[in-house]
């Protein structure tokens, strides 16, 4: 039991994650379910225990090779942590045993936080949905699976450990490779005093009904990315440049793409790219114009050819041979330099949509579902959007002192007929719920 995976690769885009990393500063992402009873820590605990049988690559730890960093098992073992009022805090290894992920409890919430070197959302959101099948199962919970959970009845595949975007690279020329796609242009950066970074971020959740917005959607003959995509712009908008005098750049928005449909993958590994949608702030921003950002921008990335360009210029860097026996702690200085003085990334913020939750009957002590994105000083707030049966969620996860761009949000999406529950945390870490 737990034997864990051994040692194995980081996947092409998780290489960059650990030497972008600083004391401040880590890629992580947060899924967080509310129950409908007080956590059990005993059963949580060996809960995530038995799922290590079924997800071996998630009992690894981060270690530091000659060229690269890379995995080997852990045989430590897994702690949880009670949620305190620092939201979206670094994970310690040192405290959390050297695990790239955390699981905490409070009251209600189960949250995973895991570092983006380990996974990316789908791999984080399959591993928790065994947690929680395991959970639910030790309080005599009558569970029908029926494939929604990858349970240790589902044999493992070692498809899961693959490095997704290696196995899908096509060599390529250098005068080929699409590597402005992936910079992209100059961007808007948001403005704003800071909270004090001891507090970490403000989590801020709108609860709306899933169908009124689905139908909302339809109504402006938009998907859901694109409706709610285009009032996230109009509020960022409304809120720090519709007074502004002087000419503005434009919102370069990053939206996350799932490549494993289009590269028939089951990778629990990182395997998404971004479609950077840009919107011009020079002549006024209407709700529609912003939606038709979204909607070319996503119908021109959601594109396998175009994909496979990205895929290709992301892994040839990799394989560059005199990039590749770089001594790492050299790759980690040039990645430090650049970082310290190329100046501000080419991003303003991210929205991402990560879907419907696909729980199976038995699992309805599930309540809610959330997910954040770990936010910095030059891309100070993210948005995110997942929904669990008749219930969506928005979060907005934000270093801000000022709330004006969610304030404004709840106000465009009111005035389309639309109202939602907010829930936030305070810096003592009570969840306070208001009607909007």
């Amino acid at each position: 039991m737990n034997k864990g995976l051994g040692w194995h690769k980081l996947d092409n885009s998780a290489m960059i994650y650990p030497m972008l990393m600083t004391d401040e500063k880590q890629n992580i992402f947060r899924i967080t379910y509310m129950m409908d009873s007080d956590v059990n820590p005993a059963m949580l605990l060996n809960a995530v225990n038995t799922a290590f049988d079924r997800f071996p690559s998630f009992k690894s730890k981060l270690k530091r090779g000659l060229f690269w960093h890379y995995f080997d098992i852990n045989t430590k073992p897994f702690k949880l942590f009670e949620l305190n009022d620092v939201q979206l805090k670094k994970i310690d290894f040192r405290r959390n045993n050297d695990y790239c992920f955390r699981i905490s409890y409070y009251n209600k919430l189960i949250v995973g936080d895991f570092f983006h070197v380990l996974c990316d959302g789908t791999g984080g959101t399959e591993f928790m949905k065994c947690v929680l099948y395991y959970y639910l199962e030790s309080q005599s919970k009558k569970i029908v699976n029926k494939g929604e959970v990858l349970t240790k009845d589902v044999p493992i595949d070692v498809r899961e450990f693959e490095d997704s975007f290696s196995a899908n690279y096509i060599p390529t020329k250098l005068k080929d490779l699409k590597i402005k796609s992936l910079t992209g242009e100059s961007a808007y950066h948001i403005e704003g005093k800071l909270i004090n970074k001891a507090y970490g971020s403000n989590l801020i959740h709108l609860l709306y009904n899933s169908k009124e917005i689905v139908a909302l959607a339809k109504s402006k003959n938009a998907t859901v990315t694109e409706l709610l995509g285009g009032a996230f712009c109009v509020a960022l908008y409304n809120a720090q440049i519709k007074d502004k005098k002087e000419d503005t750049k434009p919102f370069q928005i990053m939206c996350p793409i799932n490549l494993r449909k289009m590269f028939d993958s089951i990778s629990l590994k990182n395997f998404s790219l971004f479609s950077r949608v840009q919107v011009p702030t020079n002549d006024g921003l209407t709700l529609e114009s912003a939606m038709k950002c979204f909607r070319d921008s996503l119908a021109r990335d959601i594109n396998k050819d175009l994909m496979q360009g990205k895929i290709n210029t992301t892994v040839k860097s990799e394989k560059f041979i005199p990039f590749r026996f770089l001594p790492l702690m050299f790759k980690q200085a040039i990645f430090s330099f650049s970082n310290l003085f190329v100046g501000k990334s080419n991003k303003t913020a991210t929205v991402s949509n990560i879907g419907i939750a696909n729980l199976p009957e038995g699992m309805e002590s599930v309540k809610t579902i959330s997910y954040s994105i770990s936010v910095n000083k030059k891309t100070p707030i993210s948005m995110t959007i997942g929904s669990l049966k008749d219930e969506m969620c928005i979060t907005f996860t934000s270093i801000l002192k000022s709330t004006k761009i969610e304030e404004e949000f709840v106000k465009v999406i009111n005035e389309l007929g639309v109202n939602c529950r907010v829930m936030s945390n305070s810096v003592e870490a009570n969840y306070e719920v208001q009607i909007l």
